[in-house]
């Protein structure tokens, strides 16, 4: 029993959090929803009960619903409740570092500093494969040190502290225990056959991050997230429309969306049921709508290189209507642009840290953000698979269509003009403050763009250089994997030597 500080409100000392002594309230109970105890200096005996808050997250289009229900899991769950431990509090020997601990450095390194009002994984609010993240300290503090999601906890975080500033004094032996994670994940899937256990999901999220932080080959990423998506779709979407299922499903929806894309390949995504039932208790966020209106968008690459096998007289009808599907999302991304539009401010000067000249986009925050650079790359896909489909009917007809070329070389102008925004927009993803989670926002955008300028070549110097230079910070914020996720990059120097 000791004497509170003047500087640790009562609400937040009861329930055991950090707390930045605001007044009248401070900035933890604000963002929980909780009534702030105030600053009186009485002695705390107050037994920790858990209580949950009911708040509207921020989304640029609609809030989102907040129907939660008060279990000790649950309240582990947000994000605002995580612990605030300066400097991580890393114990020596490394070997005594607890799960908690390790789960520790991985929010306060994963979850911008700006964006936690935005990170409650009760709901659909998070921007790009973020919210599987809060739902780590109820889960680990439910378990034993030997049990999976400790392990994986613990792998993760020591990946952040091994490509962090810790890293170049001491290791913390991540590699250890990523391989003693994948062991005992193995045996785990035999013992988890009838029922989708939260746990697992959590350990292969946590897997394919330790891989972009410390690939062991080139696929182990996509492999680790194809896996999860497999697993997801042997269950029904209604599994995961509350709680920590939710949380899950729609913190990794982006990434199994990404795959879908880069493979050419329809995805179960795409199916009815999976677009409406995991929402049907939460309404989605801006990033998880837009994801929602293309999400027809691999099938129609699918059927792309399917009619380049078909006979010439139903190939040139099947690309009639894959372009007419084409154009239907170009016009909804088209409507999301519009309405993005005003929030970004352009800048010419070097406000935005980038050592290219030129015009720079800076964002209100982070979902704005994260959401204008996904329409702008969804839209190069669709304007590069146009001048594909235009190129094929032109090979089956032998002879050139009136205004096909005038329509080809629009298409082409249109996706160079949204890969220079994209590589402009670099700038504010790769600031320090975003830590992990705005480098991860930028990787796939940034690769749609680098393949449209590369491609190019000729007269896109400065923004190629943006992107090698962004894929660059990237590798050094601690994902030295991602550069190799655009085809044709080269990781090295920003001007392209080794």
């Amino acid at each position: 029993m000791k004497v509170k500080k003047s500087s640790v409100c009562h609400t937040c000392r009861v329930h055991k959090i950090g707390c930045d002594g605001r007044q009248p309230a401070c900035s933890q109970c604000t963002h929980i929803g909780r009534s702030c105890g105030g600053y009186q200096l009485d002695i705390v005996v107050a037994p920790y009960i858990p209580k949950v808050g009911a708040k509207k997250a921020a989304s640029l289009k609609a809030p989102s619903s907040t129907r939660r229900t008060s279990s000790i899991l649950e309240t582990s769950l947000t994000v605002q409740e995580k612990p605030q431990i300066p400097e991580y509090q890393i114990p020596s020997p490394i070997g005594s570092t607890t799960s908690e601990q390790f789960t520790a450095v991985i929010l306060s390194q994963f979850v911008p500093e700006n964006q936690l009002n935005l990170s409650c994984p009760g709901n659909s609010s998070n921007q790009v494969c973020g919210s599987w993240v809060g739902v780590l300290p109820g889960l680990v503090s439910l378990s034993r040190s030997e049990e999976l999601i400790s392990l994986a906890t613990r792998a993760f975080g020591a990946a952040i502290l091994d490509q962090g500033r810790e890293g170049k004094h001491k290791s913390y032996r991540s590699r250890e225990a990523y391989t003693a994670t994948l062991r005992h994940l193995k045996s785990a899937f035999a013992s988890y056959r009838d029922t989708f256990r939260l746990e697992l999901g959590a350990v292969i999220a946590c897997l394919a991050m330790v891989e972009l932080m410390l690939p062991t080959s080139d696929e182990a990423f996509q492999a680790h997230f194809r896996g999860l998506g497999a697993l997801i779709n042997l269950y029904c979407p209604e599994l995961f429309s509350s709680n920590q299922f939710h949380a899950i499903f729609v913190g990794c929806r982006p990434v199994l969306f990404f795959e879908a894309l880069n493979s050419r390949k329809s995805t179960f995504l795409a199916e009815e049921r999976w677009l409406q039932k995991p929402f049907q208790h939460h309404a989605p966020s801006d990033m998880q709508a837009l994801i929602t209106h293309v999400a027809i968008l691999p099938a129609i690459l699918e059927r792309t290189d399917l009619s380049r096998t078909l006979p010439d007289d139903a190939a040139t009808s099947g690309t009639s209507r894959l372009a007419l599907a084409l154009r239907k999302v170009l016009k909804s991304l088209g409507q999301w642009e519009e309405r993005l539009r005003n929030n970004i401010a352009w800048h010419t000067d070097g406000s935005c840290c980038h050592p290219v000249s030129g015009e720079h986009a800076w964002f209100p925050n982070l979902m704005n953000a994260t959401v204008c650079i996904h329409v702008w790359a969804f839209k190069i896909i669709c304007f590069t698979e146009l001048e594909t489909l235009n190129a094929f009917r032109l090979k089956v007809d032998g002879k050139q269509k009136y205004g096909m070329s005038g329509a080809n070389k629009k298409n082409q102008e249109s996706a160079m003009n949204l890969a220079n925004k994209i590589c402009q927009s670099m700038g504010y993803l790769l600031q320090d403050e975003m830590k992990l989670y705005g480098p991860l926002s930028a990787v796939f955008p940034l690769k749609t763009a680098y393949a449209v300028l590369s491609k190019a070549g000729e007269g896109n110097e400065d923004n190629i250089m943006r992107c090698r230079i962004a894929f660059d910070q990237i590798h050094h914020k601690g994902f030295p994997s991602a550069p190799h996720l655009a085809q044709g990059f080269q990781s090295g120097n920003p001007d392209g030597t080794n």
